[in-house]
């Protein structure tokens, strides 16, 4: 199938969207709050809004198929000025591969870079298989910036750039020791370099003594783009630097080879990397650990985690399916080492930078928290949503610990819409506040289970809704740059109430911000930074009746999150007793 003839992503109903606002909003607030947010929203509806929908309307049929959101999704990186891998980058830890003992650590990781080869040439060539979900198609679009693009930091607001094929991207870098160099892939005629040659180029890398400049260039990715790009112009003032920084923006990916065992780094470092080499504005960061375990650090301008898992499955299948062989003697795969001359003036602000870093990012902490046994069974058995109660979990949670429920944040793709990313939807609802707080409170067995499911109804009628994009969040972002375009042609030169109503920004505040990859055995673990500050970010996967989540969280919280775990552990037993 055509990609260009999947359906175009559709505007919302404004009258629908409102109502779907306040529903959100209504566990959120109090009596007199949510009659005032109530009646800011109905006239907003009414007036302003329904000519700024207009508008979003006549925008969104002149430029179909394209989504009308897209813009505003990727300004919404390419404006963060803070370092990366604190604000927009998230973080796939895999499982350990079967066919990993095979092979050695360098065999490993020769196999793995030239298995990206592969899929890159298939996303080069368009042969890569379609992604579906049942019989659905998906949108792939996204895969077009997995291997040949790069965010680059300016002032004020990033470039996320497209390099052309294997004539321009043909190589991947390589973090080692603190030393970068590149390897080449793919050679002039488009094939692939086998994993034997690149096994041999990685060999001497790892084992390289020479007087090659340690990488300290690459703390400019953890610095903010603000200050990254005022010292990248610095730099590249120097021709050499220009062209050094130019082959960075080119590779492929970038692997860390380290010396550790991925039990021996904790996970907030896998995250932040404060300790790692990396330049965080590369698609796919890949650190390949002692053990063959494998973290993914994903630049998120381009690329969300439902296509990332995709294109990584298939990247492990191609592994597993490996059949080259290992030989003593043979031709190595071209390596470059990447200098950077960095005067003593630069040294002294990369060290400072790295040190306001390490300090900002000792802030956050991340704790991985396991189920082993999450009743799955029992959940479907009653028809129950499993993702309505990991949800109230959360909140259950919230709930005790916090003593109240704030904004709860929670991903749902739309990748059956052409160009389409995500959706979200404000997971705490009338039905699942009042399970939880009945369920906490001891309730009678027999209104507990009459509760849970109206409340899991109520999360599968969101979750359908926003698959169908009926979702406010988005839908206001879109009515708020119609307002910023067109407000004055529309006869409305100050800005509605509703985007500044404090109720507004009570439900656009993501305290709880969560996301699923769902049923994924191939992802060990899920993680990135918390949204809002004094927030939690809540990354889950499922192995079959096995719950891995990732909570990060500001270390002032530590003592409230040991509790947040234990209270999760609370609400699991409740549920099991429930379900029995």
């Amino acid at each position: 199938m055509d990609q260009h003839e999947l359906p175009a992503l559709p505007v919302p109903d404004l009258c629908q969207s409102i109502d779907w606002y306040l529903k959100g909003l209504r566990p959120l607030l109090g009596e007199h709050e949510f009659a005032e947010a109530k009646t800011v929203a109905e006239h907003f509806c009414h007036n302003d809004g329904a000519a700024l929908h207009g508008k979003l309307l006549e925008y969104s049929r002149s430029i179909a198929p394209r989504s009308w959101l897209m813009p505003y999704s990727r300004d919404i990186y390419l404006t963060m000025r803070d370092p990366v891998t604190l604000v927009g980058n998230y973080l796939l830890e895999l499982a350990l591969p079967s066919f990993s003992e095979k092979y050695d650590y360098l065999e490993f990781t020769a196999i793995l870079a030239h298995s990206a080869g592969q899929l890159y040439l298939e996303i080069v060539h368009n042969t890569l298989p379609a992604m579906a979900h049942k019989e659905t198609p998906l949108c792939m679009s996204q895969f077009q910036g997995a291997f040949r693009a790069t965010k680059i930091p300016h002032r004020n607001k990033d470039r996320f750039t497209f390099f052309q094929d294997f004539t321009e991207v043909h190589s991947f870098g390589v973090f080692c020791k603190n030393k970068f160099y590149t390897i080449k892939l793919i050679d002039e005629d488009g094939r692939i370099y086998s994993a034997d040659c690149i096994r041999r180029a990685l060999q001497q890398i790892y084992h390289d003594k020479g007087s090659h400049a340690e990488a300290s260039w690459n703390v400019l990715s953890l610095a903010g783009s603000d200050r990254a790009a005022e010292l990248i112009a610095e730099i590249c003032q120097v021709p050499a630097n220009a062209c050094s920084m130019d082959i960075v923006n080119k590779t492929m990916f970038i692997v860390t080879l380290t010396s550790l065992t991925s039990m021996q780094q904790p996970l907030a470092d896998k995250l932040y990397n404060s300790t790692d080499d990396i330049w965080a504005y590369k698609p796919w960061s890949i650190t390949v650990y002692q053990n063959k375990v494998c973290t993914f650090n994903n630049e998120h301008t381009y690329m969300d985690g439902v296509n990332n898992v995709y294109l990584i499955n298939r990247l492990l299948k191609k592994m597993a399916d490996f059949a080259g062989s290992f030989a003593d003697d043979g031709q190595t795969a071209p390596l470059t080492p990447i200098n950077f001359v960095l005067s003593p003036p630069i040294q002294e602000q990369l060290a400072a930078i790295k040190a306001q870093y390490q300090k900002t990012a000792s802030q956050i902490d991340i704790v991985r928290y396991v189920r082993d046994k999450l009743c799955i069974g029992k959940i479907k058995a009653r028809k129950l949503n499993v993702d309505a109660c990991l949800q109230f979990a959360f909140q259950y949670a919230q709930l005790k610990i916090f003593k109240a429920l704030r904004t709860t944040h929670e991903s749902v793709s739309v990748t059956q819409y052409y160009e389409g990313r995500t959706a979200c939807i404000r997971s705490v609802s009338e039905e699942s506040a009042q399970f939880v707080a009945a369920l906490l409170n001891g309730a009678p067995q027999k209104q507990l289970s009459d509760m849970l499911a109206q409340a899991s109804c109520e999360h599968v009628q969101k979750i359908a809704k926003a698959k169908d994009f009926c979702c406010f969040i988005r839908h206001a972002a879109g009515l708020e740059i119609m307002y910023e375009r067109f407000g004055r042609e529309l006869g409305i030169p100050e800005k509605p109430p509703l985007f500044s109503d404090a109720a507004f920004a009570t439900y656009c505040t993501q305290y709880l911000s969560t996301s699923t990859l769902g049923n994924t055995p191939t992802v060990d673990t899920f993680a990135f930074a918390p949204v809002a500050p004094g927030g939690l970010g809540i990354g889950y996967v499922t192995h079959n009746d096995r719950l891995i989540t990732a909570i990060s969280f500001y270390r002032q919280d530590n003592a409230n999150i040991v509790l947040f775990q234990h209270a999760l552990d609370e609400f699991f037993v409740k549920l099991e007793l429930l379900l029995t």
